[in-house]
């Protein structure tokens, strides 16, 4: 008896550091980084080339992995094709690997699908590890701009619409693209007239840094004074952005700080401005910049989108925090529509923001306030738990929610 019982607890014993040994826990994907839509026009139902980028931590590993890009409803895809659209990837931004581009996967081909609201990019079939290196960057050009005749048709509606990025090769990521009734800037800009002797900057206009140096005043005509035309207006038409800025996901960083793709946010389209705000031109100084409507979109139990314009094109440090503001994001690009998706925030918890946009000079924003949503999901189990009998041990397996909680 004693015998029999000493074998059995040997038995638990081994069993118990078989599987303290032999768990394995199945890694999942990641969030994408860095991930940013730049669109040719942001105008309603008008037609844009968009180019998306993105930074993949996991990369694509086999020919059954595919890369998935689905528009919200309200943008038409129905006149593009796999011609329409040119794909790169690369560690180095400048240096990335093109790839050849077909209806269906093929050795050495990826393929592309266009189905109503989803792009689908299917991985050769000769596909590999390190087809695309985990942390490359890859780029999808889609339009005129990848050489092909088609583009993207915008919604006719003026909103916050999302581009939702996933597939099988696992990591994830969205991009809010804002569509307005009007992406274009007027510019205007008056000629003083000429008194002789000397240059006059335009009024409005970039000189530089310097502007046209004022010289002593020429001595008065020998003849009676000939009054001369009011000055002449020249009006430019309005000028087509070629690259407006672009939206970006905000992922939480490991620390508890903020990452910021092209400021960290997802940002809105906007014209490039004629009037520039250069330093100083022939004395006529740039106009003060105009804040409007800064205001929270939405709050999730995570995160809060953030919207704003300015009356020209600006780029912005948006600081934010519980009691202070001690935590920082920046838009380097400029643009006149914002619209900005804080991530990695606590839940049922309340934030004060603030926007400081610049332009030659800067203003700052009121203070905006917003609180996450409360966390009411359950915590999740894990799946699949497995029991493999090996000889002497048993492994245990199983799969780890994705959920924080």
């Amino acid at each position: 008896m004693t015998l029999r019982l000493s074998s059995f607890f040997g038995a638990v014993i081994i069993f118990s550091i078989a599987c303290f040994c032999f768990i394995r826990v199945d890694v999942q994907a990641a969030t994408l980084t860095e991930a940013k839509d730049i669109m040719t026009r942001q105008k309603t139902s008008n037609a844009s080339n968009h180019e998306i980028q993105l930074v993949t931590p996991t990369g694509v590993d086999a020919s059954t992995d595919t890369i998935t890009l689905t528009f919200g409803t309200g943008f038409d895809l129905t006149t593009i094709s796999f011609s329409d659209f040119a794909l790169s990837h690369g560690a180095t931004t400048g240096f990335e690997t093109s790839e050849t581009l077909a209806a269906s996967a093929a050795a050495g081909v990826w393929g592309v699908s266009v189905s109503g609201q989803i792009i689908t990019l299917t991985a050769p079939t000769d596909a590999a590890s390190g087809e695309i290196a985990a942390g490359q960057r890859v780029v999808v050009r889609i339009g005129t701009a990848a050489g092909g005749v088609s583009q993207i048709t915008n919604p006719s509606a003026v909103a916050a619409y999302s581009l939702m990025i996933g597939g099988v090769f696992g990591d994830t990521g969205q991009i809010i693209i804002p569509i307005a009734s009007n992406d274009l800037l007027t510019v205007s800009a008056t000629i003083p007239a000429s008194s002789g002797g000397g240059g006059a900057g335009v009024s409005g206009g970039d000189t530089g840094g310097g502007g046209a140096v004022a010289g002593p005043p020429p001595p008065p005509p020998p003849a009676p004074p000939v009054s001369e035309p009011p000055p002449p207006t020249i009006v430019t038409p309005p000028v087509v952005p070629s690259e407006p800025p672009p939206p970006t996901i905000v992922t939480p960083p490991p620390a508890g700080g903020v990452l910021g793709g092209v400021g960290g946010v997802a940002g809105g389209g906007g014209a490039a401005g004629g009037a520039g705000s250069g330093g100083g031109g022939g004395g006529s100084g740039v106009s003060t910049l105009v804040f409007r409507d800064a205001r929270v979109a939405f709050s999730e139990e995570r995160s809060i989108v953030l919207t704003w314009e300015t009356d020209r094109p600006a780029s912005a440090l948006i600081e934010y925090g519980v009691d202070d503001y001690s935590l920082r994001v920046t838009e380097e690009v400029s643009t006149r529509i914002h619209t900005l998706r804080i991530n990695g925030l606590q839940p049922d918890t309340l934030y004060q923001f603030r926007i400081t946009a610049r332009a030659g000079g800067q203003v700052v924003s009121r203070r905006v306030t917003a609180r996450t949503l409360p966390d009411v999901t359950p915590p999740t189990n894990p799946s699949e738990l497995r029991a493999i009998g090996q000889e002497g041990q048993v492994v245990l397996e199983w799969v780890n929610p994705i959920s924080d909680d």
